[in-house]
């Protein structure tokens, strides 16, 4: 389907409003598919065990990150902490979202 008969699709189902947030989703899922397939390329290893061995450093070596340092300066403390949260479970997601060719597909 051509992007101008999308959009005509789209501008007869959605407000613009929800149009833009259906074009956040769209980016979001891109960068995380990216993030996904950059991340298992280069980590990638035949032996399975290694592989996980390296995305789950990689993955508490992100979490950490986050965890433990101060996102903003005068940010609201339950703020944070809520954000905090919600990423490092955001990151979980995704690493455990990350197939090694040996892993038994659901």
């Amino acid at each position: 389907m051509p992007a101008s008969q999308i959009r005509e699709a789209t501008n007869n189902m959605m407000t613009r409003e929800e149009e833009l947030r259906a074009q956040d989703q769209a980016q979001l899922i891109a960068l995380v598919e990216i993030v996904r397939v950059v991340v298992g390329e280069v980590f990638f290893d035949d032996d399975r065990q290694v592989f996980r061995r390296r995305l789950a450093v990689l993955e508490k070596t992100s979490i950490d990150s986050i965890t433990n340092r101060q996102l903003w300066a005068n940010s609201i403390p339950d703020q944070e902490t809520y954000i905090k949260e919600a990423a490092a479970n955001y990151v979980t997601s995704i690493f455990s979202s990350i197939r090694h060719p040996n892993d038994v597909h659901r």
